[in-house]
Order: C-alpha cells, then structure tokens, then sequence
C-alpha cells in the first residue's frame, strides 16, 4: 500500500511531466528475488540504492542475526542491484548514474549504533570503489550522506522500524538540529539528490550547514568531533 501510494505521487508529479510508476515488490537483500525483478522491469538510466534496516543498538544488545540483517540491507542490497544493473546500463549506451544514499553516521564513531552505523561505513566505501570502477564505463556515482530526515517513520515504534529506543542514541549534536527542525524533509533530499546526479557530484551532504562542516572536522581531528558526539546522555547504557 506505502508503495503504491508513492507511485501516484510521483505519476502525479507534474513538475517532472507525466510518466508512469511501476511498483514491483522485492526483498534485495536476497540476490535470486532480484534477479527475478529485474527480468520485468523496463530498462534503467539511475539506480538509487536507498532500501536500509536496523536499530541502534549497543554491540552486546546486537545479536550476530541482527548484524548480518544490518549489512544486508543497505550494503549487500546495493552491491546486489549494482552489479546485476551495471551490464544493462553499458549496453543502452546513454548517461547512466548509482546513486547510494548513506546516514551521517558514516563520518564519525560514537556510542550506541555499532551494527547500523558499521553498515553505513560500508555503503561510503562502496561510493568510493564503486566511483573508480565504473569510470572508465561512463557509469557516474553519487553518495549522498544524510543527517536524520524528518517525515519518515524510521524511529516510530512499529514493527520493522527502529524505534524511539534508537532516536534516544542518536548523539545530542545532531538530536540538537532535529529539535530545532532544521533536518531535511524528504522531498528537500530527493531535490539534493537529483542536483547531484544532473551536476555529477561524486558526494552530496544534507543538510550541508551540519554535515559539510562535520565532515571537514573528521577528516582532519576526527577525535575532536568524536568528543562532541559524546557529549551528554544520548547512547550511554543503563547499566
């Protein structure tokens, strides 16, 4: 039902013109369902890799089930649906583009989110291999590293969401721009997204005030800005 609510949206979009959405259902976590897909699907120009699971959770709170889960989806999904779709890609001969969308917390270590926040670091690194390797086929990459965005249900207490639990051990740093609802929404992300891919930036970071800053500090003292992320009570245990 949420998928087909999307389709109508973007079918709906006269913005863009009129064009037509097709939902097709599938769990990419799993290489033989989308192999499956993409035999129905019509040919593809952009891949956004955006599927992503799992909690925040302290390293013992985190069973091996629930790690893999985590790798699974975002990073394993991405390799999966980029490596069946980069032939197709090369053979239409067109501007293709791989868009991976990623979380914050791939610049930086902080407490509370060692499964969810490891997955993301994998995603960042797939940006980085992935844009050397398709290169030389034409085939642009874009990362796009988002603080939390707002609209969504990720941290509702609803099955197969995160949870309230998780938002509490997002760091104060961050859950400070949240309170003062300064987070992108997501039509403010997709626009990003998009500009990304039309000016072929290998890297986009929203919202920039926070992020663009945040990544210059960890590339250059990271401890400094792991010391602000451990500011205040958020991922600390109860024990």
């Amino acid at each position: 039902a949420a998928l087909e609510a999307a389709a109508k949206l973007c079918a709906g979009d006269a913005t863009h013109g009129s064009f037509e959405a097709v939902v097709a259902p599938c769990d990419v976590t799993k290489p033989d369902d989308v192999r499956a897909l993409l035999k129905h699907l019509p040919p593809v120009d952009v891949l956004v890799n955006n599927a992503g699971a799992g909690a925040w959770k302290h390293v013992e709170e985190t069973t091996p089930e629930e790690a893999y889960g985590m790798m699974a989806c975002p990073y394993q999904a991405a390799f999966t649906m980029t490596s069946l779709l980069v032939p197709t890609m090369v053979a239409r001969a067109t501007d293709c583009h791989v868009v991976n969308v990623t979380s914050a917390a791939s610049e930086v270590g902080f407490r509370g989110a060692v499964g969810y926040a490891t997955a993301r670091w994998a995603m960042r690194g797939f940006s980085r291999m992935l844009a050397q390797d398709l290169k030389q086929l034409g085939i642009g990459v874009t990362h796009l590293n988002a603080a939390e965005i707002s609209g969504t249900s990720y941290f509702s207490d609803a099955p197969g969401k995160a949870g309230a639990a998780s938002h509490a051990k997002i760091p104060y740093l961050f859950q400070l721009v949240d309170g003062m609802g300064l987070n992108y929404t997501t039509t403010q992300v997709a626009a990003a997204a998009l500009d990304g891919v039309e000016k072929g930036w290998s890297t986009v970071l929203v919202p920039g005030f926070l992020l663009i800053p945040t990544k210059m500090v960890a590339d250059v003292v990271p401890c400094f800005l792991e010391f602000l992320c451990g500011l205040g009570p958020a991922g600390r245990r109860a024990i």
